[in-house]
Order: structure tokens, then C-alpha cells, then sequence
């Protein structure tokens, strides 16, 4: 067997890679693509030292994230079709030039198809091979859409946790720094509090969950950033679980719940830690990660 018969199978398989991914990440409700993951870890641990230091290199750390995770599914994906389109440009039509290396005119024909550019001075001979270029035009098009749907996601996701953090920010500064002053025995008040607390930190937790490359994203401010902020929401939601009123006790108990499960999740999926890890200790662990020097 002649490794260009090889050629087409390993570009096939190397293509199905970021595909694979793509989809899971960006049309999979609660996807997580191998690739994103991958590149965020290395990031992180390459920027996680000057990042603490650095609320300029801290604010980039997602963006760059973000961005090699996109390069990387775009450089598999057009390695993948030019082995795939390799075999078939030894007999291919040259419009303006000579023909090249067939591997290096196939990554050409690869990179001006899948960025949709299409200048037309190569066009393989093969009837197999100029049926699946349009393929790769229409895969390049899904990208380009998928990742500017990603990008708004992200920045949905960050203005959902920013708002969140913000607004227990003001309740703190209002309350003294403590939520012992709220009228949590008042039903009328404790429950439009509360519940409004657990309801939004249920979005945040869900955006966690279906946007995970979102935990990246950094903010220097306090205010603005959650794990500072959800010591607070714990106050409160143990005030309210011992509270005399059993109506505040179920509300803070349901907004305890709320807590522990995004603690577990940010425990699994971004710490490394056993989903079992107490709440406190992973609370301290994000506040940690999230940490810059003298913000």
C-alpha cells in the first residue's frame, strides 16, 4: 500500500477531529470540544504566574484562549483537506504559475477554499476532488458563523456574571459588609431577595456549564468578579437557613443548594478538584485562581 493511498483516510480522520469539536462546543447544549479544553489548560498554566501579577495579561488570558482554540480548529481542518486533496493535484490545472509540490499546492487550494477567498488559479483535475472543495467552502462559512455566535455567547455569559457580581457588591457595601442587617424575617422582602439571588446564580451556573471557555475570562475589578463576591451570597444563604420562618428557610436553603452545585461544577471542570471538596475550600481555590496582585 502507497502512503499517498494513506493520504485521503489520515486526512479524513485528521479533518474529523476539530469538526468533532467545533460541534461539540458551539451546537452541543452543555459541550465541552477536547481541543478548547487542551488549549486552555496550557494557556493557563503558561500565563497563570504573570496573570496574578498583570491585570492586563489577566484580562487577556480568555481572549487568547479563545483565539488559539479557533487557529487550532482551522490549521487541523485545512491540514486535514489538503491530505485529502493531495493525491488528486498531480494532474491539476494552473492558472498564471507552474505547479508545485502536489502536498503544497493542495494546502494552497486548502487555505484560499476554506477562508472562502476562492481565486480559481488551482482547480484540481480529479472529478472527486473538485465535487468536496465546495465542501470545505461551506465548512470554512460555518466556522466563520459559528465562531462569531461563540464570541457573542462569551460576552452574554460575561455580562450575566458581571451583573451578578456587581449587584451583591452594592448589597454588601449597603448591608456594612454583612447581610446579618437584612430584613430576612420580612417574607414579602426575604422572598424576591433570595429567590432572585438563586435565580440568577442558576443562569450563571448554566452559561458555566454551556460556555466553559467563559471561566477564562477575568475581570481586575472586585466588584465585578463573582468568586470575590459569592462569600457574601453564603452569608446570607446559611442567615437564611436558620432563620425562624420556615418560608426563608426553604428560600435559603434552595439558594445554599444553588451554591453547592456551581461550587461542585467549578470544583470538577476548572480546579481539578473532588466534586466532594467543601464549599469553602473551593471558593477560596476560585478566588485564588481569579486573584491579581494588588486589584
Amino acid at each position: 500500500m502507497s502512503i499517498e493511498s494513506l493520504l485521503v483516510p489520515l486526512g479524513i480522520a485528521l479533518f474529523a477531529i476539530p469538526a468533532i469539536d467545533l460541534f461539540r462546543e458551539l451546537f452541543q447544549p452543555g459541550g465541552r470540544g477536547g481541543i478548547g479544553h487542551l488549549v486552555a489548560r496550557i494557556v493557563w498554566r503558561v500565563l497563570r504566574a504573570p496573570a496574578r501579577r498583570s491585570p492586563l495579561i489577566a484580562s487577556l488570558t480568555g481572549p487568547i484562549i479563545l483565539l488559539l482554540t479557533l487557529a487550532a480548529w482551522l490549521g487541523l481542518s485545512v491540514l486535514g483537506w489538503a491530505l485529502m486533496l493531495t493525491p488528486a493535484m498531480n494532474g491539476s490545472a494552473f492558472v498564471g504559475h507552474e505547479a508545485g509540490g502536489a502536498f503544497v499546492d493542495a494546502l494552497y487550494l486548502s487555505l484560499v477554499t476554506i477562508s472562502t477567498l476562492g481565486f480559481g488559479d488551482v482547480v484540481p483535475d480529479a472529478d472527486w476532488a473538485r465535487l468536496i472543495v465546495p465542501l470545505e467552502a461551506l465548512f470554512g462559512l460555518g466556522v466563520a458563523a459559528g465562531s462569531i455566535s461563540w464570541l457573542f455567547n462569551v460576552q452574554t455569559v460575561l455580562s450575566h456574571r458581571s451583573t451578578l457580581a456587581t449587584r451583591i457588591a452594592m448589597l454588601e457595601a449597603a448591608e456594612g459588609g454583612t447581610p446579618d442587617t437584612l430584613p430576612i424575617e420580612q417574607l414579602d422582602r426575604s422572598e424576591a431577595l433570595v429567590m432572585d439571588l438563586a435565580s440568577h446564580l442558576a443562569s450563571v451556573h448554566a452559561d458555566l456549564v454551556h460556555v466553559p471557555i467563559s471561566y477564562w475570562f477575568k475581570t481586575g475589578e472586585d466588584r465585578h468578579s463573582l468568586p470575590e463576591q459569592l462569600a457574601w451570597l453564603v452569608h446570607l444563604a446559611d442567615r437564611c437557613t436558620v432563620a425562624r420562618d420556615p418560608i426563608v428557610r426553604l428560600h435559603g436553603g434552595v439558594l445554599r443548594r444553588q451554591l453547592d452545585g456551581t461550587l461542585r461544577d467549578v470544583a470538577h471542570e476548572f480546579l481539578h478538584l473532588p466534586r466532594d471538596t467543601p464549599s469553602g475550600e473551593v471558593l477560596a481555590a476560585w478566588r485564588r485562581d481569579h486573584s491579581i496582585a494588588g486589584a
